[in-house]
């Protein structure tokens, strides 16, 4: 677990350089699959910085992304509410293959859900609360 250079590159980056976080996967695609120290994956850095168009690079490389935790347990979704990105959240609610995130728990109890409560994004709230699939009324244990 070390910090490669797709992650920092994805920790700097502003809305005008994702072409070339988006270059660095094409030269060298294996880095998308690299963690850092928190055990984040490039995808969980684009989440919480809020980067639509790597998060779409990304998920064409690895289309599951109910594989990808970090230390916490925490699934990019968690990532999202948490870090206040909610165009990352709906994004997230409306692309294939993120069912199984919506009401996963990591390993404090939280789901997404929980974390935009606890982190005070009520923008999430109300894109969770909207979705069919989430389960508002999972207790944190």
């Amino acid at each position: 677990m070390r910090k490669g250079i797709l992650h920092s590159t994805l920790q700097h980056t502003w809305p005008g350089c994702i072409e070339e976080v988006l270059y660095l996967l094409e030269i060298k695609s294996d880095w998308a699959f690299e963690r850092n120290s928190k055990g984040f994956y490039p995808l969980h850095l684009a989440c919480e910085n809020g980067h639509i168009k790597v998060i779409n690079g990304l998920l064409r490389k690895w289309p599951d992304p109910t594989e990808l935790f970090c230390t916490k347990g925490q699934n990019i979704l968690h990532i999202a509410a948490k870090s206040g990105k909610d165009n990352v959240v709906r994004y997230l609610l409306n692309e294939r293959g993120t069912d199984k995130l919506v009401n996963k728990i990591d390993i404090n109890g939280n789901t997404p859900y929980h974390l935009a409560a606890i982190h005070g994004n009520s923008m999430i709230l109300v894109s969770l609360m909207r979705d069919k699939r989430s389960k508002i009324d999972l207790v944190n244990y």
